[in-house]
């Protein structure tokens, strides 16, 4: 009976001590800006192998397909996050064809090929977002290039799309679109080396609707607060594929006087 009592004594010194080791290395990780996740310290330097060994870099090869998904370590953080992104891989997969059975490789031969990176995360305050860039080969002319964006309130991880931080959504859009505009026609001067003052493209891809500014991420500041919010336009949405996607960076100025009251802290005034 007391070589009973003692194995037990023994068994639970043991998983106190095992207990308070994991919590004193997971605290010194999270103390040092890591995520703690799976017993294991993330951070920007953490090996590629480890990271696919936790599910956040994920490949699969076949003789027809070689698809390889990136997820932001940080997500881990966030598991209702990291299930929205998993949601985005399914659906990237099945919006290029790579859940199709009889998948045909074409003239050349080569593998259908499906990258979809996520390790774009930035953080400010109270917010996140994590940017999302598919890169997909079907055996046409050309690849194609898509883009989706998360954008969430850390604490809760509730998601927030544009119209959440507008008290005017219709001044707001009005005031972003011209901005986007008059900035994208600047790049399109220099990337075509001339001078274009109106593009007919604008007016339908970059106009004061909604859905044209639905792939956006916050742009952090040297504080605790975002400078303002980066839109991304993909291919064909302000210009053929050739001049590729356009980036715009909208100043928290043009927009801040149009925040909603408990967004407005986020934001550079």
């Amino acid at each position: 009976m007391k070589k009973l009592i003692l194995s037990l004594v023994l068994v639970f010194l043991l998983i106190m001590f095992l207990r308070l080791f994991v919590y004193s290395h997971a605290n010194v990780c999270l103390k040092s800006g890591g995520v703690w996740y799976e017993n294991t310290c993330l951070t920007g330097k953490t090996s590629s192998k480890q990271l696919e060994q936790l599910g956040l870099i994920q490949e699969e090869k076949t003789d027809k397909t070689d698809i390889k998904v990136t997820y932001p370590y940080q997500v881990a953080e966030y598991p209702e996050i990291f299930a929205v992104l998993k949601k985005k891989v399914n659906t990237a997969k099945k919006d290029n064809g790579f859940e199709d059975q009889d998948i045909e490789l074409g003239m050349s031969g080569h593998p259908w090929s499906l990258n979809i990176d996520m390790s774009n995360y930035v953080s400010a305050g109270e917010l996140a977002s994590i940017l999302g860039y598919v890169f997909s080969f079907t055996g046409g002319a050309h690849p194609n290039h898509s883009y989706f964006s998360v954008n969430f309130i850390k604490a809760s991880e509730k998601q927030i799309n544009l119209k959440d931080l507008f008290n005017n959504e219709k001044a707001a859009l009005g005031a972003i679109s011209k901005f986007s505009i008059i900035n994208i026609l600047k790049q399109k001067s220099e990337r075509l080396n001339e001078k274009i003052t109106e593009d007919e493209w604008l007016d339908e891809g970059a106009g004061p609707d909604i859905k044209n500014y639905s792939i956006f991420v916050f742009v952090p500041g040297e504080g605790e607060e975002n400078e303002g919010i980066k839109f991304i336009f993909p291919p064909y949405q302000v210009g053929p594929y050739v001049e590729g996607e356009y980036e715009v960076t909208v100043p928290a100025s043009v927009f801040y006087s149009y925040l909603n009251d408990n967004f407005k802290n986020n934001f550079k005034k």
